[in-house]
């Protein structure tokens, strides 16, 4: 475990080029003005919503015109303007019925910030046709015109992550079915549901998570005699750190189950280590761990000073940087990114972790996604693995197809997947 004794704490040109032509023969040549192109005006993509199989969206459209400030122009008028510039990620009216909203009725129904937040997060301000998206791992992201916490900053936007690969094209997780769909004043994707926006941040889930228990007990003891604001809790929770909004992490978040089995095994190498036989270490680790559950992470000292002194902060804190992936530009250059499932690599491949801030060469984890098309020109991830360094299997990605998903967890500043083994580095 002498890895982890290598963690720190890490913080965060312009070219131009002037050609000038010059020509070498003189022509007298009659100039001859240019006149300059004209700006059509329609269609405009609020113009585009009066197709009747974007009803449900010109309705939530309208209905989010609601929220505008008095004298600022509302969604709608924005979308109308051939001055401005952007990009849709339109769901048709089937995409609304996918999503559990199944009339126009229902959607006027709904109360105005949501249908503004949901609205919001659908539209980016600038032009991003397909071919500009980026078809390489990781997924770049393009902020929305949706600002979660106007109080923290004016500036604040929630980013969107356009993806696309061989087998397929995506806004964060949800399948795009007919790209490019022009309009003077940008381009319209169509997506097959809603792009829900997030509304709770990463803390709040894993805090909350029945199945997630261990793994906030392991944050705790990472954080053990840590003051506020240096904490691994701060990266996650915008109650105690606010600008924690723009962590952007992907965390790969081990169940109670795979905790329990990672305490079972770690504890009974221990007590083998002390000369117990295999058989009634394990015994005694299984009881262990039956008896004390997460006290064994937040406060072993309570229970022994043996495993007080062996899980300690700094193991806790390096087994954690583990399962959080990095940037993976240059050596190690935080924050992190947000990856969903359709935005891994169909071959397996390695990335970089937070340890990788203390452990540069480290060979971080591999993923791999399996993709199937339960129908013609969508693309769905079927499976999804990472494996540790020291993991003699890969984990499981677990996904579920209804709620609770169990992946893709979508948070104001990160995503969790919920795996079954906890991830050893080397």
């Amino acid at each position: 475990m002498k890895i982890f004794n290598k963690i720190y704490n890490t913080g965060w040109g312009l070219l131009s080029a002037l050609l000038v032509l010059t020509a070498c023969n003189k022509l007298d040549l009659d100039p001859v003005p240019l006149t300059a192109p004209t700006q059509e005006s329609t269609p405009t993509i609020g113009t585009l919503l009066d197709n009747p199989d974007f009803s449900f969206l010109k309705a939530a459209v309208v209905r989010a015109g609601l929220a505008a400030a008095p004298g600022t122009p509302t969604i709608l008028q924005q979308l109308s303007n051939p001055a401005l510039r952007f990009t849709v990620f339109a769901p048709d009216n089937n995409a609304f019925k996918a999503s559990g909203i199944p009339s126009e009725a229902v959607v006027n129904g709904l109360p105005v910030p949501l249908v503004f937040a949901i609205v919001s997060y659908h539209v980016v301000p600038q032009v991003i046709k397909a071919g500009s998206i980026r078809a390489t791992f990781p997924n770049f992201q393009y902020p929305s015109i949706l600002n979660p916490a106007p109080s923290v900053s004016a500036l604040l936007r929630l980013t969107t992550f356009p993806s696309v690969r061989s087998n397929g094209a995506w806004v964060n997780n949800i399948p795009i079915i007919a790209v490019d769909i022009p309009a003077v004043n940008g381009v319209v994707h169509k997506v097959a549901a809603l792009v829900a926006p997030p509304s709770t941040d990463l803390w709040a889930k894993i805090s909350t998570d029945a199945e997630l228990t261990y793994l906030k007990a392991a944050i705790q003891r990472a954080d053990s005699g840590v003051a506020a604001g240096g904490r691994l809790q701060d990266a996650l929770d915008l109650a105690s750190n606010p600008s924690a909004i723009g962590s952007n992490l992907t965390v790969f978040a081990p169940n109670d189950a795979a905790f329990k089995l990672f305490l079972t095994g770690a504890i009974t190498k221990a007590l083998v280590g002390l000369g117990l036989p295999p058989a009634t270490a394990f015994g005694q680790a299984s009881l262990l761990v039956g008896t004390y559950g997460t006290l064994l992470l937040t406060n072993p000292y309570a229970i022994s000073p043996v495993l007080g002194a062996t899980i300690t902060p700094t193991l806790a804190k390096g087994l954690i940087a583990y399962h959080i992936l990095s940037s993976q530009t240059g050596t190690y250059a935080p924050p992190g990114i947000r990856v969903f499932l359709v935005n891994l690599p169909a071959t397996e491949t390695a990335v970089k972790t937070l340890l990788n801030s203390g452990i540069a060469a480290h060979p971080g984890v591999m993923v791999k996604a399996t993709f199937v098309s339960p129908f013609p020109g969508v693309s769905v991830v079927a499976a999804a693995t990472v494996k540790g360094a020291a993991n003699s299997t890969a984990s499981n990605i677990l996904i579920s197809s209804t709620p609770p998903f169990t992946s893709d967890i979508h948070q104001i500043n990160g995503v969790i997947h919920k795996i079954d083994q906890v991830l050893l580095p080397q």
